[in-house]
């Protein structure tokens, strides 16, 4: 399985982060995606919000589109770090995956 962060755009006057990316998996199950977002603000504080969805997933990859909100303050256009982690289950069990933290620049949404 594997879980793939494309991009994350920002929409500046609701602060709502908006990720996409993909999920694989080596036989059908359903995915669980959960990502967290985390921008700096200023030296000392940051503010952080997470993402969920789920949906089918298979080997030939499926797309998806979910979004953030932060649990206190407002995401905003600059710096961020996203890390994802991808649950997938089939009848028979589950298995997990966790990514790397990524840098990512969050661009104003159009």
């Amino acid at each position: 399985m594997d879980l793939t962060i494309e991009s994350a755009t920002v929409n500046p006057r609701t602060g709502e982060v908006i990720i996409s990316g993909t999920v694989t998996c080596s036989e059908p199950a359903t995915a669980f995606v959960n990502i967290s977002v985390t921008q700096p603000v200023g030296r000392l504080k940051s503010v952080q919000g997470f993402a969920n969805t789920s949906l089918p997933c298979d080997e030939d990859g499926e797309s998806y589109t979910t979004s953030a909100f932060a649990s206190s303050g407002t995401f905003k256009p600059g710096n961020a770090v996203l890390q994802g982690l991808l649950t997938a289950c089939d009848p028979f069990g589950c298995g997990q995956e966790i990514t790397p933290p990524q840098a990512i620049s969050l661009r104003p949404q159009k």
